[in-house]
């Protein structure tokens, strides 16, 4: 099994070992969010998509 590095949240700026892919507003830029983030965001968005999980553990 490979690790890889953690990653920040593009909300709250935190590291994470799993993160969601997402876009988020008009633009249409992927972004990487953690859980909670995510959660609160995509509530009521009309540009909200999610595009998959990341994982720092890489089997």
């Amino acid at each position: 099994m490979r690790i890889r590095e953690q990653r920040k949240c593009f909300k709250c700026d935190k590291e994470f070992s799993e993160l969601f892919r997402c876009r988020i507003d008009e633009r249409g830029n992927w972004v990487f969010m953690c859980g909670i983030c995510l959660e609160e965001t995509k509530i009521n968005n009309l540009f909200y998509q999610y595009g998959g999980t990341w994982k720092a553990k890489k089997s």
